[in-house]
This record gives C-alpha cells, structure tokens and sequence, in this order.
C-alpha cells in the first residue's frame, strides 16, 4: 500500500466512455473494402465498461452490444448485428495509469461465411480496438493538492470492484500506508450513474505530517527574566523550545499537538549583601494541543492550525530558591505566555491542503463538477478520507 490511495469503479469508467463515444463518434463507425467485398461497421450504442477482479488476464472489459455489421460483394451480401467484447490491463506505465493489452474479440461468428469472418478480424476489430483506445483512462490521483506531489506507483482493480492507484508523495520516502476504504465505501462507487459517479481519496497521516513539517519548522527562544521583590531578587533563565506540530489520527480522531521542553534551565535568587545564586532546575516538558480544523472549501480539503491552547507548568522548588518561588512561577509562566503567542503566530492560517479537485475528470479534458460529497470527508482510522462526487 501508500500513503496516498484513490479509487473509482464503474461509473466513472462509463461516464468518460459514454462521453468519448458522443463526442467521436465518427471513431467508432467506418467503411472500406478487403477480399473484394466492400464493408462498413457501426457500433450503434455507446460500449459498457466493466471492471474485472481476479483475472489473471485482463482487469477492465467492454461491452460492445450493437455492432452493426454489413459485406457486399459480387456474390454476397451480408449484413448482421454482432456483439463484441474488449479486454485489457489497467496498470501504471510510466508513472500514469494506462491500459494495455487491448483485444476485441466477436461473439458467435463460426456461422458466418468466412469472407466476413476475415473482415471482422483483419479490419474491423483492430479499428474499434483504435477508437477504444482512444478513451482517455482517469488519473485518479490528480485528485490529491499539489503539495502532496502525488507519483502513482501502482494500480489495479481490487474486490468491488473498484479501480485503485496507489501514490507515493514525492520526494518522501518511507511514510506510512493510508487506510483501504470498507467494503460498504466501495460499493458506493458502482451505486450511482453515469453522469453521477463518485470517487474515494484517502491520505495517511504520515503524508499529512509531511507537509506539517515543510510549513512549520520547530520553534525556540532563549529568555533570561528577573524580578525583584522586596528584599530579594529572582530571576530564572534557559532556552524554551517547540517541536513542529503533529498531527495523530487515532480511531478516526485527530489530534494536534507540539511539545514543548526546556534546556539550560535555572532560577536565581540575590540575597542582599551575598549576590546572586543560580540552580539548575530540573526541565519539564509538556505536551501541548494545537486547535485545528478540517474542513472542505470550494474545491480543496485543508487542514487548519490555529493556535495554542493556554500553556502551564509547575515545579518543585529547591530549597534555596523558596523564598522567591511564587516570583519564580510567575516569571516562569510569562515565558510560556510570550512563546505560546510566538507558536500560535508560527502556525496561524498554516492551510495543509490535501485534496485539489481539477475542473475535469481526473487526468482527461472532459469537463465536469467535481465536489466533496455531504458527509463524505473525515478522519478515518489513521488517514483522511474523502468521497468526491463528479457530475456531467
């Protein structure tokens, strides 16, 4: 598997084949002449694409219904409607999904004269076999943001069936796999029309960190505060850090957090007439959460961090420090005020984009309204998943 999963099923393959048939019409219809017979074919009705699990031969058929088939000649006369079926492999070649392996075969032809039966091997099937390949096969992962820099690395037809790529992030190796959609998700794929299809995106949360990390680097700030109370004067000192953001997706919950620790840390305390006295202080850590939202705008899925929630630390205090530890914590907490305002300015109005919906099918110049379905974005296990709907 990848971090970055797409699927499609039938309707989307038929709706891009329907299309192409009404657009070219003139591919799938022609004329000529072989063995002194003059012929013309005409696939009268647009062919129906079916994808196939667990061929070891082919992934991806066309129904031709309707061919309608007429040879003229000196001493025949022939005309016939016959139905042909296609086969071939959807596979990624050169980093595109690409169907290979075409054939055309014809259903009951051994009662034919086979002057016809020729023409039907030698000319007709490999010219309908041309206009088949002329359907342009949807690149279903230019459905994920440009950020993501989605490279398919593999595609096939799983139980469904459905059509899936998976995509590695470019430039990133080694994240984790996203989370395969159920059963039932699947099936939405093959539940609507032809102009009315649907696809499924996920994206791990390891891609999603990816982009965190290119947007967000890790944050510090060296302080060095004093303070001074009547008789004494405090002061505490060190270097206060932030680690990037990181976002986990647990059970279909996300959640967003950044760890704060310390290096270096002291407290000081001036005695009159004695000077001042500094003690290395023990260094918290504290996991803090960053407010975020996922949401769907216009054409794109974003991930949004917003800021940091109140930040708050308590230590126990050496001996030596207790006279001036309540101006300790104070100090020690306006430290983590001031870098909780400089971590929430890192990351205000940071958008993660993960999906980029195209204003056509994926990967084809066929216009189209694709849009996120009701419901159908979510955390999902440990991914982000996104059902796309895609009307003509």
């Amino acid at each position: 598997m990848a971090p970055l999963l797409a699927y499609a099923g039938n309707n989307l393959m038929n709706l891009v084949t329907s299309k192409v048939y009404a657009a070219e019409r003139r591919l799938f219809k022609g004329s000529g002449t072989s063995g002194g017979l003059n012929y013309t074919y005409d696939v009268t009705e647009a062919p129906i694409a079916k994808l196939v699990h667990g061929s070891a031969r082919h992934n991806l058929e066309f129904d031709l219904k309707k061919v309608a088939i007429t040879a003229k000649g000196t001493l025949l006369d022939f005309q016939r409607t016959l139905r042909m079926k296609a086969t071939g492999r959807l596979a990624i070649v050169a980093g595109a999904l690409t169907l290979t392996g075409l054939e055309v075969t014809t259903n009951s032809t051994s009662a034919l004269d086979q002057l016809v039966v020729g023409i039907i091997q030698s000319q007709i099937q490999p010219k309908i076999a041309t206009a088949l390949a002329s359907i342009p096969i949807p690149q279903l992962n230019d459905i994920f943001s440009t950020g993501l820099s989605a490279a398919p690395r593999e595609g096939g037809v799983i139980r469904g069936p459905a059509l899936e790529v998976q995509a590695r992030v470019t430039g990133k190796n080694g994240l984790a796999s996203a989370d395969a959609p159920t059963a039932a998700s699947i099936r939405l794929l093959n539940d609507g029309t032809a102009t009315d299809a649907k696809m499924i995106g996920v994206v791990s949360e390891d891609a999603i960190q990816a982009l965190i990390k290119a947007l967000v680097p890790p944050l510090s700030h060296a302080f060095d505060e004093i303070r001074t109370k009547g008789e004494f004067s405090a002061g505490i000192k060190g270097t206060i850090k932030a680690t990037t953001p990181l976002l986990r997706i647990r059970n279909g919950v996300g959640e967003a957090t950044t760890t704060i620790s310390f290096s270096k840390l002291k407290g000081g305390i001036q005695v009159p007439l004695l000077g001042w006295t500094w003690v290395s202080l023990p260094a918290p850590t504290i996991k803090a959460a960053i407010t975020h939202s996922l949401s769907a705008s216009g054409n794109e899925v974003l991930v949004k961090l917003t800021g940091v929630r109140s930040l708050r630390v308590s230590l126990n205090w050496p001996a030596v420090l207790r006279p001036v530890e309540v101006v300790l914590g104070a100090l020690l907490n306006s430290v983590l005020t001031l870098f909780r305002g400089k971590i929430s300015a890192a990351v205000a109005g940071r958008k993660l984009e993960l999906f980029q919906l195209p204003p056509k099918v994926p990967g084809t110049n066929i216009n189209a309204t694709l849009s996120f379905a009701s419901g159908g974005l979510a955390y999902f296990k440990s991914s982000v998943q996104a059902i796309v709907r895609i009307r003509t």
